[in-house]
């Protein structure tokens, strides 16, 4: 039996062995991936999906109330195949200050693309993943930080963003970026993989179950 067993055995004796935490412990990072269903070498498929990446982790940034100091860009190439072509990159790029606005999420990501990037290389899989979380009242301004009158603008900006794409009549990314060149979420014209979804059968009528009688 490992040390993993033997506590629980004690806390079913009624032994405490693992403390109680009130609350969760902060996020440190947030990831958004896909895995495509074909090898994607073009640039700019892959920055419209990263700019999708983008968007999704800062929606989250923004839903939990927590702020990024680093952006992280990654794509990797088929781990079941080898020979030319494979190739599998990955760079950072820090903010000039932390944000959850998907403007300055992107721009950094997009930065990061270009720098883990190989020319003729296939991709399988890309990501983006936020680092050094922090909660958005607790960040201390940095030098290089916007003026106030700049990040009220952006905030408005970035409010009024949220409103658009999350109207029950507007529909999702409505309003996007310009490198995201996908339509109702979905990249790369169907390049997404979606094997694995679990069956729609509260929004599409063509999933919904037959019995025959």
């Amino acid at each position: 039996m490992g040390v993993t067993g033997a506590r629980t055995q004690l806390e079913l004796l009624g032994q405490s062995c693992f403390a109680i935490q009130s609350q969760p412990q902060p996020r440190q990072s947030c990831v958004v991936s896909r895995s495509f269903a074909k090898t994607v070498t073009d640039l700019g498929e892959l920055k419209g999906a990263i700019s999708m990446f983008s968007a999704r982790a800062s929606e989250r940034l923004r839903h939990s109330g927590l702020v990024a100091a680093e952006v992280n860009t990654f794509i990797l190439a088929d781990r079941f195949k080898d020979g030319a072509g494979q190739h599998n990159g990955s760079a950072t790029v820090a903010l000039m200050s932390p944000s959850n606005f998907t403007a300055d999420i992107t721009r950094a990501a997009l930065i990061a693309l270009q720098q883990a990037y190989r020319p003729g290389a296939h991709y399988k899989k890309a990501g983006v993943m936020v680092l050094g979380l922090a909660p958005e009242g607790q960040v201390q301004p940095t030098l290089f930080a916007a003026p106030a009158h700049a990040q009220v603008k952006s905030q408005r900006l970035q409010c009024a963003l949220d409103a658009l794409n999350g109207g029950k009549h507007a529909g999702r990314d409505l309003v996007r970026v310009g490198a995201f060149r996908g339509g109702s979420g979905d990249v790369l014209n169907g390049k997404i993989r979606r094997d694995c979804r679990s069956p729609r059968y509260t929004t599409q009528w063509s999933e919904l179950k037959k019995v025959q009688g």
